[in-house]
């Protein structure tokens, strides 16, 4: 080994390292090396052992005026030498850093984007916003999110978690809320929330906690309650609006219905009639 000093060195053409556990260190005490691994790539690591030194690789762009959609730096998955050609060497796969909005001394909004080809260069599937939302997109109607468990034993899973951590939980908290949402035939089509599902802490008092369910859908423009699941009740129609509640058995499609707008019950007959129960 010879020390070649501080000066600066430039090199015409390719550099080449002859040997499968090639190592270059960096820093005065080689806090960082690159070591190259027999037929499997690179290893980066953090040399020193004490607590919180992590090994970072920073992607930074030399722009000095980011504006809205600049892609800060991305990491590109190819095949540049796949014999068949044409979509077969396109990106395949990426995952960038790309600005939300003009930077300033006070906003630096940036998403993270996540790519995947099919036929042609990757597009997007997922992203993550600059607020945590998280966004996952396709082109057809197949499943958007699958969740897999492989366990063979009887408990339950795979399990969605809806997590509200409150330092102050109360009663009447909003736990969470599954959206419907879809457009309308407006001339510029709005999004509509054509229904949801919502849990609600009904009772916070530790050891007697309660809770609630709420299913609600749109009618006539307005979000109103169909089902209300309390702890001591299960309401349907809440607020009281102008629709049926209706049994069908396999004979019968009235096998019990309630008239919402005469306020009548009927018992395997659809008739209205003024009085509060009909059996036929």
């Amino acid at each position: 080994p010879q020390d070649l000093g501080t000066t600066d060195y430039i090199f015409g053409d390719d550099v080449s390292f002859n040997s499968d556990s090639a190592k270059l260190n960096f820093g005065a005490d080689s806090d960082i090396t690159i070591t190259h691994n027999h037929n499997e790539g690179l290893s980066i690591k953090q040399t020193q052992t004490t607590d919180d030194t992590p090994v970072i690789l920073e992607l930074a762009t030399g722009e000095t005026d980011i504006a809205a959609d600049d892609v800060l730096g991305e990491i590109r998955f190819r095949a540049p030498d796949e014999g068949t050609g044409t979509d077969a060497t396109l990106t395949a796969a990426s995952i960038a850093a790309i600005s939300e909005g003009d930077f300033s001394s006070s906003s630096n909004a940036t998403k993270l984007s996540f790519k995947t080809g099919s036929s042609g260069t990757a597009t997007e599937k997922m992203s993550i916003s600059s607020t945590g939302l998280v966004t996952i997109s396709r082109s057809d109607n197949a499943e958007n999110l699958s969740l897999v468990s492989t366990d063979a034993d009887a408990s339950v899973g795979p399990t969605l978690r809806m997590d509200r951590q409150s330092a102050s939980a109360a009663d009447s908290d909003l736990l969470g809320k599954i959206n419907f949402v879809g457009h309308n035939d407006a001339g510029t089509p709005e999004d509509i929330g054509y229904a949801g599902i919502t849990a609600i802490i009904s009772d916070a008092s530790d050891g007697t906690e309660d809770g609630k369910l709420a299913i609600n859908t749109i009618v006539a423009g307005t979000e109103r309650s169909r089902i209300f699941v309390d702890a001591s009740e299960t309401v349907f129609n809440e607020d009281s609006i102008d629709v049926d509640f209706r049994v069908e058995s396999n004979g019968n499609a009235n096998a019990l219905i309630v008239d919402g707008g005469h306020s009548t019950v009927g018992i395997n007959t659809a008739a209205v009639s003024n009085r509060t129960l009909k059996i036929e």
